[in-house]
């Protein structure tokens, strides 16, 4: 508010100087000001104003009125503290499921495995189990040779 009313007060004595140039007047009324009021020219008075405009503009920056909101605490604080509580409920969630989902790639590469040796040990049995058939029919024909066909191993 300080730099609003400096602001205003800068700009009413550059209207009052630029209207008062040639007015005997008011530079009569003048003499009884201060010295740094009374000697200012309108470059300086400009020159000041425009170095108070720009806080004034950081001032109304929207993400600053928010970030000082915040500071202040009440709903804006609370607001923003929801979203990031809800947002890291969410990151937990995902993080659960991620887990759950490695030990569950984990739990099939393992049971994979295991029925990868059974599926190995079966076709191995089936062409013992083959062998001995052919060997038995072989024997009831009188020795001829006999190949049992089907067995896709």
């Amino acid at each position: 508010r300080d730099l609003l009313e400096l602001r205003a007060f800068l700009r009413q004595r550059m209207s009052e100087l630029g209207a008062a140039s040639s007015d005997a007047f008011f530079w009569a009324a003048f003499q009884d000001a201060p010295e740094s009021v009374r000697t200012h020219t309108a470059e300086e008075l400009a020159y000041k104003l425009e170095h108070i405009q720009k806080p004034i503009d950081m001032l109304a920056d929207p993400e600053l009125h928010e970030l000082i909101l915040l500071n202040q605490g009440g709903a804006a604080f609370e607001r923003v503290l929801q979203t990031l509580q809800h947002e890291l409920a969410l990151v937990d969630k995902l993080r659960a499921t991620i887990n759950q989902l490695e030990a569950k790639r984990e739990q099939n590469r393992n049971e994979q495995a295991a029925l990868a040796e059974q599926a190995r040990n079966l076709a191995d049995a089936t062409l013992r189990l083959r062998g001995d058939m052919q060997a038995a029919i072989s024997a009831r024909l009188g020795g001829r040779k006999v190949s049992v066909l089907g067995f896709n191993v």
